[in-house]
């Protein structure tokens, strides 16, 4: 079960009083197409489906937006319903991290709002409010994104804080990095609920079955610049150097058009065209093919509120090594070999380690699958339940007070 801050929570009562009665609203419009969210998106719609399934006796209202309404149609249901907010144009899009300014008042007849991408694009006047936080890189390594969107984001957090009765938060080094930033926020509006991984598709067709001819290590991260892919490149040259012909190939999967581009002219500079391949955002049936086919996974990023591949690496039992940059020691405990992510020659050698060391490849796989465990389906739904729950129940006290 996913660690908790602050005092205990004493068992709350049972929700079946509540039947008929509470209505969750859940903000859905930050959702936009393929894999623009990155992992985000991925953790939002798969504990939103296990939410409905353990909680039948609540009814949820999910505020879509005109670039995702179609696609999150497929959770209306008897307790579900999906009500389209067209206040922008008809087939505009928003960034992936927008401003706060799509109020809408006015009785939507919800008794909670759920905020699960940080940005409230829809308030409701009175409604206690739950939030999922993921991380302040904004703050923490500001160098990584440009001052209109720090601004952006801060706008966001502050206007989060003002109202968030609970701060799910996705690890402690989240909460930490929070109360560092925010010291006013007390800390028992902070939980930490650990994200699960969602079933990837196990019933494999042969269209779906890309990959290489040989074995590969594989970085699943979307091409932003924190994601650390030019250093890593560097690094894969110098394994390469060193293991020659006896080296894995590197599969690096993701969105983002124009940064997969950049990379991919790097590549080609580097003479690497045949050994590193970019097949960009792949659907979920292709992913679990890449997942089952890989021989290792290497993880350079350079800031992450979680990191879910590493999770991903426990479910399919692929050795993994990653950086030792923020939370990613947390996540992965001794199930992961760690490196400094600034350090090409460092990166050279958990490459060469994990894809050839046979002991440790054995260590790693075995550790993951008793790490794996923290990050149970049943453990992250429990937690945001128990979340609901509180703030449901205290939702009548005074506002929070703020950042």
């Amino acid at each position: 079960m996913g660690v908790t801050s602050g005092p205990e929570v004493s068992p709350p009562p049972s929700r079946r009083d509540t039947a008929g009665r509470m209505t969750i609203g859940v903000d859905l419009r930050s959702v936009l197409p393929g894999g623009e969210n990155g992992g985000a998106k991925v953790l939002v719609l798969t504990l939103l489906r296990g939410l409905v399934a353990e909680a039948p006796e609540l009814r949820w209202r999910l505020f879509t937006a005109p670039w995702n309404h179609d696609e999150l149609l497929e959770f209306e249901g008897p307790a579900v319903t999906c009500a389209l907010e067209p206040d922008r144009p008809t087939g505009a899009t928003p960034r992936a991290s927008c401003g706060h300014g799509d109020r809408h008042g006015g009785d939507h007849g919800i008794d909670l709002m759920f905020y699960p991408f940080t940005t409230q694009h829809v308030a409701i006047p009175g409604a206690p409010v739950v939030a999922i936080a993921y991380d302040l890189l904004h703050r923490d390594l500001p160098q990584f994104i440009d001052s209109t969107e720090r601004e952006r984001r801060d706008r966001d957090w502050t206007a989060l804080l003002e109202r968030a009765n609970v701060i799910a938060c996705i690890s402690e080094f989240t909460r930490s990095s929070i109360s560092r930033h925010f010291p006013g926020v007390a800390g028992d509006r902070m939980v930490v609920v650990y994200p699960a991984v969602h079933k990837r598709p196990s019933d494999l067709t042969p269209a779906s079955d890309w990959r290489p001819s040989r074995p590969y290590a594989l970085y699943p991260a979307n091409f932003w610049p924190h994601k650390n892919h030019a250093r890593l490149l560097d690094g894969y040259v110098i394994y390469r150097a060193t293991v020659g012909e006896a080296g894995v190939d590197l599969v690096l999967t993701g969105a983002m058009v124009e940064g997969q581009r950049r990379l991919r002219e790097r590549v080609c500079e580097l003479g690497l065209a045949d050994v590193v391949h970019l097949p960009g955002y792949v659907n979920d049936r292709t992913m679990s093919a890449i997942w089952r086919a890989a021989h290792c996974v290497i993880y350079p990023s350079v800031y992450e509120g979680f990191g879910i591949p590493l999770v991903e690496a426990m479910e399919f039992e692929v050795p993994v090594a990653a950086s030792s940059a923020g939370s990613l020691p947390e996540i992965g405990a001794d199930a992961a070999r760690y490196f400094d992510p600034d350090d090409p020659a460092g990166i050279a050698l958990a490459l060469e380690a994990i894809a050839h060391d046979q002991s440790l490849r054995r260590r790693l796989v075995s550790a993951g699958r008793e790490r794996r465990n923290a990050f149970s389906f049943e453990a992250m739904t429990a937690g945001f339940l128990r979340c609901f729950e509180t703030t449901l129940r205290e939702g009548a006290r005074a506002k929070p007070a703020g950042p």
